[in-house]
């Protein structure tokens, strides 16, 4: 697992200082960057001119609300892992470890060129076996 803490800015909030719906996407996506610099894959994710990897679903579970100017634990873990996509878990926790939020999101490798599906490349899947 890879435990990232992000901090719920003012301007991420509805009028009722509750997190807005769509940025918890954005919160989760940021702890997949940070992990991914911290592995040395931001060239290979998100700048490789042989492979994307192109988010195929994604889902937000709400259990509790995230309120504004707040600290929240994000824990990454990868749930599934297959020859070509892999799917990673976002669960976001308040300070006494209570569950808020669940983020699922799946990324399937593709080759930049044919845009079809293709297997892995081995530095990205090994990282992904060790989260």
């Amino acid at each position: 697992m890879y435990i990232a803490t992000k901090w719920n800015y003012f301007y991420h909030n509805d009028p009722a200082g509750i997190l807005f719906f769509g940025k918890i996407f954005e919160m989760a996506h940021a702890c997949y960057e940070d992990w991914a610099k911290e592995n040395q894959l931001t060239e290979v994710i998100f700048n490789d001119r042989v492979y994307a990897f192109p988010i195929i679903h994604s889902s937000a579970d709400y259990k509790k609300p995230l309120f504004s100017c707040q600290e929240y634990r994000v824990i990454m873990q990868v749930p599934e892992l297959r020859e070509s996509s892999y799917q990673l878990e976002f669960t976001f926790q308040n300070g006494e470890g209570e569950t808020l939020a669940v983020v699922e999101t799946v990324h399937v490798c593709i080759a930049r060129t044919s845009m079809l599906k293709t297997p892995l490349p081995g530095e990205l899947r090994d990282c992904l076996q060790d989260i």
